[in-house]
């Protein structure tokens, strides 16, 4: 992590990622922390950021499988959240050039990590607004090669259903089970709201599906993403 004042070099950051930007504004911001600046900080380019992976993620695995989009949402999951994304982060050494303040440089290996996570999501938003979506998209399969062969690689017999992942976590913390309600949508045919309690938390996560299982399903995976149950192993 660097200090607000400090310069470094981000041309091999560039080089890393294959995008020179032509705006340099645009890359300074997705570097700069929300503890630098309430105002000037990378917050909203991780918004962007991460809708514009998840679509990008969502099209590789649409040319890669033919799954259903359940199991899909799940290998997409394991591409955009948690380890995956610090693993990624770290080697485009993230570290050396985000921007943080004074006051947030003690904070715990978890945040840290967040932090990352989050820069890396702001650097694909801000080369999405300096050079387009096929810029963006050639960026990010460069960055996600290594991810995307794993998940052309992973059975889909081997791809374990959300309700199980989330069983099993729960179990294995001594937690009761969680709670599913699913609500037929009003005035709506085959479109249904899935409710899914989380045990010692007042987070109750809602999803749809075109059926009651679907709708069960969503909100199950929903949950894991919730709790970051779904990283890919680096």
């Amino acid at each position: 992590m660097v200090s607000q004042s400090s310069k470094p070099d981000k041309s091999k950051l560039e080089q890393a990622i294959g995008y020179r930007f032509k705006d340099s504004r645009l890359l300074d911001l997705a570097l700069t922390h929300k503890s630098v600046s309430k105002e000037n900080n990378n917050d909203r380019l991780e918004f962007l950021g991460d809708a514009i992976l998840g679509f990008l993620m969502a099209k590789e695995l649409y040319k890669q499988r033919a799954d259903t989009s359940g199991r899909m949402s799940l290998l997409r999951s394991s591409l955009v959240k948690g380890q995956n994304l610090t693993r990624i982060a770290r080697t485009l050494q993230l570290d050396l050039y985000l921007q943080t303040g004074p006051s947030w440089r003690s904070r715990d290996s978890k945040a840290w990590a967040r932090a990352l996570e989050d820069a890396l999501e702001a650097l694909i938003g801000a080369v999405y607004l300096d050079g387009g979506i096929e810029a963006t998209d050639k960026a990010v399969f460069r960055l996600f090669a290594r991810s995307l062969r794993r998940a052309g690689q992973t059975s889909s017999k081997g791809l374990k259903n959300p309700q199980a992942i989330l069983q099993e976590h729960l179990q294995a913390k001594g937690a009761v089970l969680p709670q599913y309600t699913v609500k037929a949508a009003s005035g709506q045919q085959n479109l249904y709201f899935g409710f899914c309690g989380l045990p010692d938390s007042p987070v109750t996560v809602i999803a749809c599906g075109a059926s009651k299982s679907a709708a069960r399903y969503a909100a199950a995976l929903t949950a894991i993403d919730y709790l970051g149950l779904v990283d890919q192993d680096s």
